[in-house]
């Protein structure tokens, strides 16, 4: 195996501050890249396109996905001219947290879509048939999000676990994904056992074989009622088999994956992921829990062929970085249909 290089780590502390490579020589824009054909052929299944419903409900929009789930979503500059992106936060978050952020990058002539998983936040409850793990049905929801409000392809902007699904929507449908914004990813022993238990393992201690009624009392799907009623009643119709079974393939698909560069990627397929345009950022400084470590987003750059490590360190440095990035990404391709949104 050929040794990474290690990447350069650049500390920024305001959103002046110019950035430089290891010669002194400014770093404006990120190079343009061809994607290389990857190993990961078996997650790029295409995610089937069909006509999907929107509605209004609990003061909210939401699409209807093929199974029935509703995602609800927010579009912030729809009418901008700029490239789109899509911000996921980490854990189980979603539009509270990056909705400040959104708003700012809509500022900037962007457009920003964030939205809750599916089975988080003000979402609707859906396990599928149990074949899937549950990040597997939300990279497929969220690839639908974006097509069906026609801002694919799209910057995914994802930090922690919303990083880690934003490189398996990159695996699984390329063309969706034009370029990355990584901030905060998880690797590592520790980072497999406490956040397979965390998101995954907790919830099959309270589910009897007949019922759901134990899980609904915890409190995540507690706060997952408060926001959006209907879980309840969807809670209650889930077959306690199906559930299981998710909640088991997917906390054994982070437990069993901490020996890796990141959580749930492989090395080989993080490398075919080198051509697509990424920025990869680190702001865990403020204390150490041994999972968002920066050896991890350096490992991660060095795969992706991203460049420096930049650590922002405040909110708007971060928002300042990403959109330079943003308006240094190629024009998208006029040949896929997709209008250009350059120059600025």
């Amino acid at each position: 195996m050929v040794p990474c290089r290690a990447p350069e780590v650049v500390e920024l502390h305001n959103a002046n501050q110019c950035l430089t490579g290891s010669t002194g020589t400014p770093v404006c824009s990120s190079r343009s890249r061809v994607r290389k054909p990857g190993c990961a052929a078996s997650r790029r299944t295409a995610t089937p396109t069909m006509e999907l419903k929107s509605i209004s409900k609990h003061g909210r929009n939401y699409l209807i996905m093929p199974d029935g789930v509703a995602i609800p979503y927010k579009v912030f500059g729809e009418n901008n001219d700029g490239p789109a992106c899509v911000l996921t936060p980490g854990g189980k978050q979603g539009i509270a947290l990056e909705s400040k952020k959104a708003k700012e990058l809509a500022k900037q002539g962007f457009r920003a879509i964030v939205h809750d998983r599916r089975n988080t936040g003000a979402a609707d409850i859906g396990f599928g048939d149990g074949s899937k793990t549950e990040l597997e049905l939300q990279v497929e929801d969220t690839i639908r999000l974006i097509e069906h409000l026609n801002m694919s392809p799209c910057v995914f902007i994802g930090e922690s676990s919303g990083g880690r699904m934003s490189l398996l929507c990159a695996l699984k449908e390329p063309s969706a994904v034009q370029a990355l914004c990584l901030r905060n990813m998880t690797g590592g022993e520790l980072a497999g056992n406490v956040l397979s238990e965390a998101y995954h393992y907790q919830f099959l201690g309270p589910l009897s074989r007949e019922s759901m009624a134990g899980v609904i009392q915890t409190q995540h799907f507690q706060e997952m009622i408060r926001l959006n009623p209907d879980c309840r009643k969807q809670l209650e119709e889930v077959d306690p088999g199906v559930f299981r079974s998710v909640q088991q393939a997917s906390g054994d698909f982070l437990r069993t994956t901490g020996h890796l560069p990141v959580i749930g990627l492989t090395e080989e397929e993080l490398r075919s992921l080198s051509g697509v345009p990424a920025k990869i950022f680190w702001s865990h400084f403020h204390f150490d829990d041994g999972m968002h470590t920066r050896a991890v987003m350096e490992t991660l750059a060095n795969l992706l062929q991203a460049g420096e490590v930049i650590i922002p360190k405040t909110e708007e440095v971060l928002v300042s970085e990403i959109t330079a990035f943003m308006r240094s990404l190629p024009p998208l391709d006029e040949r896929r249909g997709i209008r250009r949104f350059w120059p600025w």
